[in-house]
């Protein structure tokens, strides 16, 4: 009996040190960016921490006045915008009715229009504090990585966004600002891949693109291309004396879905730790359009805004991108 129990003590032991407990990973809500400093600082090693950010209604917006909306706010182009224009789609696909508002007949040509929308539109922070918090986290070791729902044909755009924000560093872009602090792959500090490029080679996913700190995702899975990503990172640049292992992330999106695959992505994973929070400060902003008081005339903003863009290329352009 003596015996068995110090067997029994001693595999405990082993495993207590080789097991992984999920309650290591944790998944909740943050309201502001101001609250990443306490959080990270829970893990304790900064150096080895990389904070992967949704752009799109989390990073930054479509340009509006939260404090007076009825004035200045443009929902078309923006996540909330796109949500409802795929509802009337589905609605009208699955011939349950029509709206007035819809713009387009099919996935693909909604796509189209959300990307031509990106290119003509330039976005603001979705808080004042963004980018004297990332520097603060810069400072300390932390890397930085966007991981969006866009697709390969928005890296222009999304670039060009970017480069239309300034960072908390005179002189310095946004766009400078993520790639200076963003994962390395190759000597020569290049914070790229060749892309578009298969993602682990998962059977039926679509190409993905990582360039200058930013991964574009084509609408897939944002769990399991975050951990594909991390394992290539930390099986390939790490080995090659590039960087330091990524042992923790801090993972903040706009949309509970993704939270929730990130998060399942990496409960169980014995090697990188995982806090993924629903970034909610733009929730009342989001659900504003289709069930707040004055939807009906967000909405009605956002159509003829859209409809005075269409009239104006399909009368100035000879083969207009529509």
């Amino acid at each position: 009996m003596k015996r068995i129990l110090v067997v029994l003590v001693a595999l405990t032991a082993v495993l207590g040190f080789s097991s992984f407990s999920p309650a290591e990973s944790k998944q909740g809500k943050i309201s502001s960016f101001t609250q990443l400093p306490e959080i990270i600082t829970q893990f304790g090693d900064p150096a080895v921490t990389l904070l992967v950010m949704d752009d799109d209604d989390t990073l930054t917006m479509m340009p509006c006045n939260l404090k007076s909306p009825m004035e200045r706010c443009q929902y078309l182009g923006g996540p909330a915008w796109f949500s409802w224009q795929n509802k009337l789609l589905n609605h009208y696909l699955d011939k349950k009715g029509d709206s007035p508002f819809r713009i387009a007949s099919n996935q693909q040509q909604l796509f189209d229009i959300s990307s031509l929308l990106f290119s003509l539109s330039d976005m603001v922070f979705t808080e004042e504090s963004i980018p004297s918090v990332l520097n603060t986290l810069t400072q300390q070791g932390v890397r930085l990585l966007v991981e969006t729902a866009r697709g390969g044909s928005d890296v222009s755009s999304t670039q060009r966004q970017f480069r239309a924000l300034n960072s908390a560093r005179d002189g310095e872009t946004f766009e400078q600002f993520i790639q200076q602090n963003a994962l390395v792959f190759q000597s020569g500090y290049v914070t790229s891949l060749a892309s578009p490029y298969a993602p682990c080679r998962i059977p039926g996913s679509r190409p993905i693109s990582y360039s200058q700190g930013m991964m574009f995702l084509a609408g897939q899975n944002k769990g399991v291309m975050l951990k594909c990503f991390v394992q290539h990172y930390n099986q390939n640049a790490v080995q090659a004396g590039l960087g330091l292992r990524i042992k923790n992330i801090v993972f903040l999106d706009d949309t509970l879905e993704n939270v929730t695959h990130v998060y399942d992505a990496f409960k169980m994973d014995p090697e990188v730790r995982v806090r993924a929070y629903h970034y909610t400060a733009l929730q009342p902003h989001k659900a504003a359009l289709t069930m707040g008081k004055y939807h009906g005339v967000f909405q009605e903003k956002a159509h003829k805004r859209w409809s005075a863009i269409k009239t104006t290329m399909e009368a100035q352009l000879l083969i207009p991108n529509l």
